[in-house]
């Protein structure tokens, strides 16, 4: 083998660097929060016996599969939160990977260090790395696709298109609105090559196509039937309106979501006007050096965003930003940094000041509790339920012959710490969502003297009250009552409601989670 160029060499080096620094800030303050409600269902879930997991997955999951099987595995070298955490940690990673490959085969070794860098410090890509979900999985099989992808329709190799099958479907499985990308683009690139007569091309393609549509049926037969009842309600529900008054939506979702990736607004709080101010220089460098750019990506991009919209405003998909546009993070990232580093070869003192500019943007947005606190004197992004303080507090103060009740919200959370400190007990139900109620008692309930609350969200505090009751098999004298995960302040109302018969003894409580113990008048 030759020796490397001083080029590859430098560019190897300074790849290295910016994966360390993703490394570090990915590591920073990843076991500062508890497992909240979404992660432990997550966990609970792929907990469940291979047998039960995919009966689990349709009763819990409104996601395909992929997440679930993958998390079962990485379950056999252990439970603590930090490696739990780890598994998206180090999927963030291969996306940081993928994005610089996807950029350097697009433009330059130069793009792709700028694209390494924006993915390192970006917000949601720094969050979702840290939360036990299957959006880190996401992105990074998007990204991945599109990177063979673009090498397969330059190349029209059969490795390429087979791998751009693979992690299309690898996509899929992990979130169906990675349907979202695959499909438009499949669509558009298969009659690019028919309209260019790249016969060769348009077989392989098909053949793929084909081979991914066989591979995808349990997705359609057995698990998406039983899911889409979240769609479903809303389908169809919406009609277009005018033509100006959907041209302002197409643009405010575009930015909707680029505001979410950015500066995680609205969640950090950080004002959506530096994401407008942002989006307008980018379409100025656009009008400016746009010429000079790959436009394949920009057309990508556009295809897909008009499905999107398209499936949004039909009611078919659940809305703009937050995080049903993570989506769109490959292009965000990719389009970026073709534009810097574009610039940079005709104004790099300007390029440069724009790419500090997006730095700090993010830097400043940053979901980390160490970091939040440093720049912008703000808590970490939101949800922050600590229930572990929680569990460990009613651990050390309850006695055996106090009953617990635990709300709805937090029985999954408070489920995955009985199992972490190794008190929960065989189960009778194969599920992960047991119940503990007066008339079904598992082992671990009867131990602790345990019931958990069945999902009331939909009931006013009078009913809370009645079922809370009816679960525990009459009015105790005395007992605890965990909160976690509530919704619009129905903790305060049944705790008020409760007040009128009993009196607090004792109340803990960490961000997010309460325990009270309550002693009738």
């Amino acid at each position: 083998m030759g020796k490397a160029t001083p080029l590859k060499a430098s560019y190897r080096f300074w790849a290295a660097a910016i994966v360390l620094l993703a490394f570090g800030l990915r590591l920073l303050d990843a076991s500062h929060r508890s497992l909240w409600f979404d992660e432990a269902i997550e966990y609970l879930t792929a907990s469940t016996s291979l047998a039960h997991l995919p009966a689990a997955i349709i009763s819990l999951n409104y996601q395909p599969p992929l997440f679930s099987f993958l998390l079962h595995g990485w379950l056999l070298a252990g439970i603590h939160p930090l490696w739990l955490r780890y598994l998206p940690l180090i999927l963030s990673l291969f996306t940081l990977l993928g994005m610089m490959q996807l950029t350097r085969v697009v433009a330059s070794r130069r793009a792709a260090l700028l694209a390494g860098l924006i993915t390192a410090v970006l917000p949601t890509d720094l969050y979702y790395a840290q939360d036990l979900g299957e959006y880190s999985l996401l992105v990074c099989c998007l990204t991945w696709s599109l990177f063979f992808l673009y090498l397969a329709c330059d190349h029209n190799r059969w490795r390429d298109w087979l791998l751009w099958m693979l992690f299309s479907l690898l996509a899929v499985y992990a979130h169906y609105g990675a349907a979202i990308v695959v499909a438009p683009l499949a669509l558009l690139t298969l009659g690019g090559h028919g309209w260019q007569r790249r016969w060769t091309a348009v077989r392989r393609q098909l053949a793929v196509m084909g081979l991914a549509l066989m591979v995808s049926w349990p997705l359609f037969v057995y698990f998406l039937p039983f899911q889409i009842r979240r769609v479903s309600e809303t389908a169809f529900a919406y009609t277009l309106a005018a033509p100006l008054h959907e041209a302002r939506l197409l643009a405010s979702g575009v930015a909707d979501a680029l505001a979410y990736q950015l500066i995680g607004w609205p969640i950090s709080a950080v004002p959506r006007w530096t994401v407008s101010l942002t989006l307008g220089v980018a379409v100025l460098l656009w009008l400016w050096r746009g010429r000079r750019v790959e436009k394949r990506p920009f057309i990508w991009f556009l295809a897909v965003y008009l499905f999107y919209f398209l499936l949004v405003r039909q009611g078919l998909y659940l809305g703009f930003g937050m995080r049903y546009g993570l989506i769109f993070t490959p292009f965000f990232i990719l389009i970026a940094a073709l534009l810097l580093a574009e610039l940079w070869l005709a104004k790099k003192a300007v390029a440069a000041a724009l790419l500090g500019l997006l730095l700090a943007l993010s830097l400043y947005a940053t979901p980390h509790p160490t970091l939040s606190q440093l720049f912008r004197r703000a808590p970490a992004w939101s949800p922050t339920e600590q229930m572990e303080p929680v569990f460990r507090y009613w651990r050390q103060q309850a006695r055996p012959e106090q009953p617990t009740f635990v709300y709805y919200g937090a029985v999954p959370a408070f489920r995955y710490y009985l199992q972490y400190y190794q008190m929960e007990l065989p189960a009778f139900q194969p599920s992960p969502y047991v119940e503990c109620t007066a008339v079904l008692r598992t082992p671990t309930c009867q131990t602790y003297n345990l019931f958990y609350s069945r999902w009331v969200r939909s009931l006013t505090a009078e009913e809370q009250v009645a079922d809370l009751a009816q679960t525990m098999g009459g009015a105790p004298e005395q007992f605890w009552l965990i909160f976690a995960h509530v919704h619009q302040g129905e903790d305060e109302a049944l705790v008020t409601l409760l007040q009128s018969r009993y009196q607090i003894e004792d109340h803990f409580r960490s961000h997010g989670a309460d325990v009270y113990l309550f002693t009738r008048k």
